[in-house]
């Protein structure tokens, strides 16, 4: 009932995440489908790939340093598709706002947004993140995280992963979202309990392919589950505005897109005029201070 697609070029990361998935899945028929990528295609080349070789009706997109602790999964997964034939997409980590700014999952500020469930290994240290916003199994977001995706066979077979725009590793997963999510609920589910063994870096290229997507959806965004105040807004949108800013300071790149989402009427229309005065001034200089005091360090 289910193909788990993984793109996969280490045999060890494989051979753990195999069976890892063959101890927990549960009784449900699956098939593992490896997508050999020793970095010669981006993730979303990748996905479809694999997904073109899948038999079942239920389709995982799954990092290959992924450890799934909870038994039984498999049903689960099905269980959700089952009970509600609008949803079209599910994970383990979302939010429920996407920034107009460049951006990735959430804000540096505004993270009320975010849902996560998901034990995350930091400095070889496990974390059970639990971020939610109410007492049940699922809850619908905007966006979803890549290290573990589920859709269904009949959704796939209208919306592919944009391997044209994304041939990285980065931003293909919430383009997937937001695509889906044109038609279909895309939610975060909190029964299934996976570990993730490393975590996201924001580098050159992770700037690289957020300026894609956000070129891409530049129309469509910002999106939100529900209506904010004018305060959440700003802070959504400025908690956003501040991490560009540091990212693009600490990369030395992106600085004409961001004077471009800096200066544009939409951005100073969702932060309020005011406000965006203020930002010009008071948030660069606690941006200088901190590197400051990091060099003294």
């Amino acid at each position: 009932m289910i193909s788990v697609i993984v793109s996969s070029y280490q045999p060890g990361l494989f051979a753990s995440f195999s069976n890892n998935v063959r101890a927990t899945i549960g009784k449900v028929p699956f098939e593992i489908i490896q997508v050999y990528n020793p970095g010669t295609m981006g993730l979303a080349k990748a996905y479809n790939k694999g997904a073109a070789k899948a038999k079942y009706p239920y389709l995982c997109f799954v990092h290959e340093d992924v450890l799934f602790e909870t038994n039984g999964w498999g049903q689960k997964i099905i269980d959700h598709f089952t009970n509600d034939k609008r949803l079209g997409l599910i994970g383990i980590a979302g939010s429920r706002y996407k920034p107009y700014v460049y951006s990735g999952l959430g804000s540096a500020w505004g993270n009320a947004g975010l849902r996560i469930n998901i034990i995350q290994t930091i400095d070889g240290q496990r974390q059970h993140i639990i971020r939610k916003g109410y007492d049940k199994d699922i809850e619908p977001v905007i966006v979803l995280d890549g290290c573990f995706l589920c859709t269904t066979a009949a959704v796939f077979a209208s919306v592919k992963f944009d391997e044209n725009s994304f041939t990285g590793f980065h931003c293909y997963d919430m383009d997937f979202s937001l695509t889906v999510g044109r038609h279909y609920t895309i939610a975060v589910i909190y029964d299934v309990v996976l570990e993730h063994l490393s975590t996201g870096r924001f580098d050159r290229y992770w700037l690289a392919d957020t300026f894609a997507l956000h070129r891409k959806w530049n129309r469509k965004l910002p999106q939100s589950i529900q209506p904010l105040s004018d305060k959440e807004l700003y802070e959504q949108e400025a908690g956003a505005w501040y991490f560009l800013l540091k990212s693009v300071l600490q990369l030395k790149y992106g600085l004409k897109q961001f004077a471009q989402i800096n200066f544009s009427k939409k951005f100073i229309r969702l932060v309020g005029l005011k406000y965006w005065l203020w930002m010009q001034v008071k948030l660069p200089l606690n941006i200088l201070r901190s590197y400051a005091r990091s060099i003294a360090d």
